[in-house]
């Protein structure tokens, strides 16, 4: 039984990890707007 809780508990830990990879995309999405806003004002 220990060990099908221990499957459970890690489920938590990868929606945790989901949140850098979610801000990071944020981020490149940024810098990708400003890249192409340059490209126009060029």
């Amino acid at each position: 039984m220990k060990t099908d809780k221990e499957k459970h508990q890690p489920i938590p830990e990868s929606i945790t990890a989901d949140e850098p990879k979610t801000s990071s995309i944020a981020l490149a999405l940024q810098q990708f707007r400003k890249e192409a806003e340059k490209k126009r004002g060029c």
